[in-house]
């Protein structure tokens, strides 16, 4: 009876105690079925491979549509392995990469990972995979929308090349570019400068006609030939092709009707000096971003017309760019840069699951609309 009324009093005593903060305690994992081709309606989109070039590493992101209310997906992640083009979570001397959630909306979720301790020039293959609440692994080699066209399945390959050791940086305060005065030597408005590169100087044209040069040796900015007209208040875009300098001006509308045609001119710093090229150009920019030069070409993404506009320096000329005649001009630029070496895809598809759009420095300016055009 006594021993009762103990254990009684030990009872009351606990359940007038303040409740410990509960720590739910792993469950063990399901049991994982490995199922090949993927049966449900699920697709993987876009797997993107991101290094950088001072470590051996790398971030991966994928993302994926799966509207299923049977089945949830209890894990996102990466399989990784240098020997099996085929790799698979269950298989101990493949590296399981569980990957954390970026974003979910109206079915899609993306996710990403980073993997360290890569090897240089070690091939890999590579693929997503996502675990569903029932234990089966889907993977991104067996995108229901590749099964119906393709009967080879593969991960994803790579290597990292072999980089030399990277010297450490320092970042020194330089003079600031000077502002120009306004008209009729009004106060100067800053934030109006475009900046280039032409043969390793750098070149600052205001909008009031000036140019100025920097003098790295001397940390002082000279002045240079002066457009002799004066662009603010118009539309205007400045562009470096092989090594001379553009300035392209117009206006979108005039009080008067139609506005006046735009004009280029074109700067040579060898001589210093300045050429009109006049109002017969071909196409219009005022629409367009510059993207990038090569070959003797300025390209340019334009709303309208839309699609891809190139300057031509030798016929002084813009005109628009076929598919086809960017492709090769971009082949030719990345080609030129071999020394300059990206991550390597071993393997590329046509389909949004494993589509490359591995581009060189040179191309990576390039918004995705023009990118586009590469793939």
């Amino acid at each position: 009876m006594k021993l009762f009324y103990w254990s009684l009093l030990v009872v009351v005593w606990s359940a007038c105690q303040h409740s410990p903060e509960v720590i739910p305690i792993p469950r063990p994992e399901r049991n994982l079925t490995e199922t090949g081709e993927n049966q449900l309606p699920v697709n993987f989109y876009a797997v993107n491979l991101m290094a950088r070039t001072s470590v051996n590493s790398l971030t991966i992101s994928s993302s994926i549509q799966f509207d299923n209310t049977q089945f949830t997906i209890q894990e996102y992640g990466f399989c990784l392995s240098q020997t099996d083009s085929l790799p698979r979570i269950t298989f101990s001397q493949h590296k399981r990469i569980v990957a954390s959630v970026r974003k979910i909306e109206s079915g899609y979720t993306a996710f990403e990972s980073i993997i360290t301790d890569l090897t240089a020039d070690q091939i890999y293959y590579i693929d997503p995979y996502v675990i569903l609440s029932d234990g089966r692994i889907l993977y991104g080699r067996y995108n229901q929308k590749r099964r119906t066209t393709s009967t080879s399945f593969s991960a994803i390959s790579f290597q990292l090349p072999q980089r030399p050791p990277l010297q450490p940086i320092q970042i020194v305060p330089r003079a600031s570019v000077p502002t120009p005065p306004g008209a009729s030597n009004t106060s100067p408005i800053p934030n109006f400068h475009q900046f280039s590169l032409l043969k390793g100087r750098l070149y600052s044209f205001y909008p009031t006609g000036a140019l100025q040069a920097y003098d790295a040796n001397a940390d002082r900015w000279e002045p240079m030939a002066d457009l002799g007209r004066n662009i603010f208040g118009t539309s205007f875009l400045v562009f470096p092709v092989d090594d001379k300098l553009y300035v392209y001006s117009g206006l979108y509308s005039s009080s008067g009707g139609t506005p006046p045609a735009p004009s280029m001119w074109e700067y040579d710093p060898a001589k210093n000096q300045w050429t009109n090229l006049g109002n017969s150009l071909g196409e219009n920019l005022l629409q367009s971003r510059y993207q990038l030069s090569a070959d003797g070409k300025a390209y340019f993404y334009s709303s309208y017309p839309y699609g891809v506009l190139a300057f031509d320096a030798r016929q002084k000329r813009v005109d628009i760019v076929s598919k086809t005649n960017l492709l090769t001009n971009m082949t030719r630029t990345m080609r030129s840069f071999k020394q300059l070496r990206p991550i390597q895809i071993h393997r590329k598809r046509a389909d949004g699951y494993l589509c490359r759009r591995v581009l060189l420095a040179c191309v990576r300016k390039m918004n995705r609309r023009l990118a586009r055009h590469t793939c």
